[in-house]
């Protein structure tokens, strides 16, 4: 048989002493921990006699490696600085404003989404309208940002007119000695001022000037058989409807943009029951004109709380962070809006009375 030649690198690794202690294992070629990590060539950790060999310890090798790289993974997905994120939310008047954070599309308003914390740039386009803004971004807090953009310059009116209604109906009109038909009917196009209305019925004729404002309309009412008019209209302006009272006996509500009563002077109750308000007013109501009537409303108190929490606002108001106690805030009924960039929003009507503090209490983490 034909002898097999040795592999001339074997023979001399084969032919080197192996020193005081190494007894040939060549054991000390691994590096120590202190001494970080050195990639070593799969033939210096010792001799290969044959293929299997070889490919076994390549395959140790790449396992070593691998181990390396993941424990520096691992290292760095537990770093304190990884995953630390808050929200956006942006809003404009009109909602589909297209939204770009730091040069990336991110979707149209209404919008709220995570952002890692930090300083981010914010662009919001609507048609010819744009604005950019920086945003600062902190963990757990959700930032909203409302664009209101400038409102197109309307053109001032310089015209009002004049609703006039008889009883019974039917009477003929005339405004600054023009025909202008039958009760009930609105004059309108009229110029800022005053101007002469005349009524006739068979053969009564009734006078009255009216004074125009610059995009109003003037309420006038005329009462058959008086030689002059005997009633006028009264509005009330309040945010929430009250029941109006005169003594005992119940005239109408604030619900209605006006009601008719007779002229002279009057002391109104107006009451809700349900906010626990009540407050009367003095009015002089002038014939054929109508008395209007401004009221203030109190202020209660609302408390709101969250789990785990929420950002809070009111009326489209912010209030800040959960929990939040002893707002003042108006009586009435009010939309609360609460938060969480995880958990998603809620909205809840709450009413606020003059008595006892409302209260509002979310589990942000149950579904709606």
């Amino acid at each position: 048989m034909q002898a097999l030649r040795k592999d001339p690198q074997k023979a001399e690794l084969e032919q080197q002493p192996s020193g005081d202690g190494e007894a040939g294992s060549r054991l000390d070629v691994f590096p120590s921990e202190g001494e970080g990590v050195k990639l070593l060539s799969v033939e210096a950790v010792a001799p290969v006699h044959d293929l299997g060999d070889r490919k076994r310890l390549y395959a140790i090798a790449a396992i070593a490696l691998a181990v390396v790289v993941l424990t520096a993974g691992v290292v760095w997905v537990r770093s304190p600085q990884a995953g630390r994120m808050g929200a956006l939310r942006i809003e404009t008047d009109t909602a589909g404003a297209d939204v770009t954070i730091d040069g990336t599309f991110r979707g149209k308003t209404p919008l709220l989404l995570s952002l890692a914390t930090g300083d981010h740039s914010v662009r919001v386009e609507q048609g010819f309208l744009n604005r950019t803004l920086p945003v600062s971004i902190a963990e757990r807090t959700t930032m909203v940002h409302h664009i209101s953009w400038p409102a197109a310059q309307a053109t001032p009116l310089t015209t009002g007119g004049i609703e006039i209604t008889s009883d019974p109906r039917g009477q003929s009109v005339s405004v600054d000695g023009q025909p202008r038909g039958i009760t009930p009917l609105t004059v309108t196009n009229l110029t800022t001022g005053e101007h002469e209305v005349i009524i006739r019925k068979d053969a009564a004729t009734i006078r009255r000037t009216v004074q125009v404002e610059a995009g109003a309309t003037a309420s006038l009412m005329f009462t058959a058989g008086a030689s002059g008019v005997s009633s006028g209209w009264l509005a009330i302006s309040v945010p929430i409807p009250l029941q109006i009272y005169e003594g005992t006996r119940l005239v109408g509500s604030t619900e209605s943009d006006r009601i008719l009563v007779t002229a002279g002077s009057h002391t109104y109750d107006l009451v809700n029951e349900r906010f626990g308000f009540r407050v009367s007013r003095a009015v002089q109501v002038t014939a054929g004109q109508t008395a209007s009537i401004s009221v203030a409303l109190p202020r209660g108190t609302i408390n709101v709380n969250a789990v785990p929490w929420a950002q809070v606002w009111i009326d489209g108001q912010p209030l800040g962070e959960t929990p939040i106690g002893n707002v003042s805030w108006t009586i009435g009924a009010h939309e609360i809006v609460l938060r969480h960039p995880e958990f998603g929003e809620r909205r809840i009507t709450s009413t606020i009375t003059v008595g006892d503090p409302a209260r509002v209490a979310v589990d942000m983490r149950k579904q709606q």
